[in-house]
Parts: C-alpha cells; structure tokens; sequence
C-alpha cells in the first residue's frame, strides 16, 4: 500500500498542472474578490441615484418574478426600457440588486453561482485529466524511463492502476476542493462588498444554501469518478498502444465511425454516446423534466437557469448512477484496464 501511494505522489510530481490550474482559477476568482469585480447581476435605480418608488419597485420584483436564468439579471435594464415601464434607468450596486430580488429566488441565485464555479472546477480539470491520461503510459515509452519503472520491483498492474487512480480519482478529488476553496473565495468577496454597499450577505452563508452546495459538489464528485472511469481507462489503453502522437490514435478512431455512421445510416447514436458520455453527470445534474426540474445547461452555450431544489439536482445524478449506464461503464472500465495492462507488459519500449 505504501509503495502504491509513492506511485501516486510520483503523478502528482511529475504533473504539476493537476494543482496548478485550479490554484490558477481559484487566483483569478481571489483577484475578482480584491477588485470588487464579482457580481450576481446588475438591476436598475433612477438615473438621478434616487430611491425606486414603491411603484417601480413592484413593476421590477414583477420582472424579477420571471427571472430564470443569471443573464435575465444582467439584461433587465434593456428589457424594461423596451416595454416602456421604466426610463431613465441606471444599474444597481449587486447588494441593492440582490434585495430586489424576491426572496424565494435569492437563494436559487446564489446556488447557481456556487454550482457555476464547480461546474467550472471539474471542467477545467476534466480538461487536465483527459490529456493526463493520453501522456500518462505514453510519456514512459517517450523518455524511456519505462526501462527504469521494469527494472524495480513493480509490477505493470501497480503502474497502471496508480496511474489510473491519480485519473479516475485523484483529478475529481482536487477539483472538488478547488470547487469549495473558489465558492468561498467568492463568499467572502461577495459579502464584503454587499457589507460595504449595505446590502444583506446572509443568503450567502445560509445552511441550506450551503449544504445543498456541499452535497452537490460531493455528488458530482462521486459520480465523475464512476462515469468517467471508463473514458480513463480507454485513454490510459491509447496511451499505453500509440506508438506515435496518442491524442490522434484516441480521438481520430471514433470520430471515423461517427462520420462513417452519419454518412451510411444519416443516423448520428455513437456521437449522442460519446457526447453522453463526456458531458453525462453535467446533464443529469442539469436535467429538465415534467417531473425533476433542475438547472437547464443549454448544449450549445451552458446557460445557467434556476428553477429547481437540491434534491432534484441530487435526483438526476443518483438515477445516472444506478442507470444501466454506469454498470456497464465500469465494466468496459475494467476490460479496458486489462488490455492497458497487457499492452504495457508486452508493448515494445520504443516508439
């Protein structure tokens, strides 16, 4: 077991980028938090800097009351000017803004920011880990310390499994810490600026608010681990096999079938497959149905909208779960394993 771990503190070594670019991103939200730069949306006050009327106070919660989605916020000044309700408008400060908003709806707001950033978190080390295990066996052959890894006293499951832990596991770990460190970035940020424009921050720390968030980030992580688990495995096995360029060997195979399918059958199922497969606990955690609403993540632009509780984000995911879906993915995960193992016992060192 000890040595296991030093096989995988050895990934970690030697593939800074799987901490540096949370750290990064996690950065750059700090910086937004410093420069006041984080906002939940802007609304509209008179263009004099007066008070709303009581008036125009109810003809914006009315809008408000249609909100559904971040950018519904950023454009209501333009919404409202076309339809003639108001004129004359200027942008609130993001705590006047956000005391507009009808209460039932701040604390939607607020999860939809939070989740944004962890959504943010797991794609950015989605990214990391998809080109981790592409270079992860091949790297080995390229620099030829695969003759020094076969000389000690480790065998090629070790090797391969650690490498595969560090893909299929490690990578959601860190993305989900880095997930909880940005969301409180943006906490604190946020509060301070409301506190200094007057503005209530206590939806922000709300325990429902958080918890929700927290079992959400903790869900996607258990369910990225086990719905990608094949994905890793087949990258770790085109690793393991190319013998030149392993991004083109992984990536150039499917994409001929989906082409060859659409072009025979003018039918498209391995592309809805693979895109399932790459985008699957982000849809589930997303869906919209006549029985579980949830946040719709438009496929073309990832547009956020509110209109759902925690547990019926937490429904979507656990039915991809316990879907046939997930069972058969581990399955392919393990065979595809198998053949990485057996390609790097047998692959010639050399490419």
């Amino acid at each position: 077991m000890n040595r296991f771990a030093w096989l995988v503190r050895r990934e970690f070594w030697e593939n800074r980028s799987i901490w540096v670019a949370p750290a990064i991103v996690v950065a750059v939200l700090l910086l937004g938090a410093v420069t006041g730069n984080i906002f939940m949306g802007d609304v509209v006050v008179n263009s004099d800097g007066s008070s709303l009327t009581e008036e125009q106070k109810a003809a914006l919660k009315e809008q408000l009351g249609k909100v559904e989605s971040i950018d519904d916020l950023d454009t209501l000044g333009q919404k409202l000017d076309e339809t003639g309700q108001l004129k004359g408008v200027k942008k609130l400060s993001p705590g006047e803004a956000l005391g507009l908003v009808p209460v039932e709806k701040q604390a939607k707001l607020v999860t939809v920011v939070y989740t944004g950033i962890a959504a943010v978190m797991f794609l950015v080390l989605g990214t990391i880990g998809f080109f981790y295990a592409l270079d992860a066996l091949y790297a080995d052959r390229r620099d030829r310390s695969v003759l020094f890894w076969k000389s000690l006293p480790l065998s090629d499951t070790e090797t391969v499994l650690a490498k595969f832990t560090v893909g299929a596991v490690a990578i959601p770990l860190v993305a989900a810490a880095a997930a909880v460190a940005g969301q409180l970035v943006v906490a604190v940020g946020m509060s301070l600026k409301l506190a200094f424009t007057g503005g209530s921050a206590a939806i922000l720390w709300a325990p429902a608010v958080l918890a929700g968030v927290a079992g959400s980030t903790a869900l996607i992580t258990v369910a990225s681990v086990f719905w990608y688990a094949p994905m890793v495995a087949y990258l770790l096995l085109a690793s393991a096999w190319a013998p030149k360029s392993p991004f083109l060997w992984a990536v150039l195979p499917p994409l001929a079938v989906v082409m060859l399918e659409k072009i025979a059958f003018g039918t498209a199922h391995l592309g809805h497959f693979l895109s399932f497969r790459s985008f699957g606990v982000l849809k589930a955690l997303a869906r919209d149905d006549s029985n579980v609403p949830g946040i719709v993540i438009d496929d073309d632009n990832f547009r956020g909208q509110a209109s759902a509780t925690l547990s019926d984000h937490m429904s979507g995911v656990i039915d991809l779960m316990l879907s046939p879906s997930m069972l058969l993915g581990l399955v392919a995960a393990v065979a595809l394993l198998a053949a990485a193992v057996w390609v790097r016992r047998y692959r010639d060192e050399t490419i």
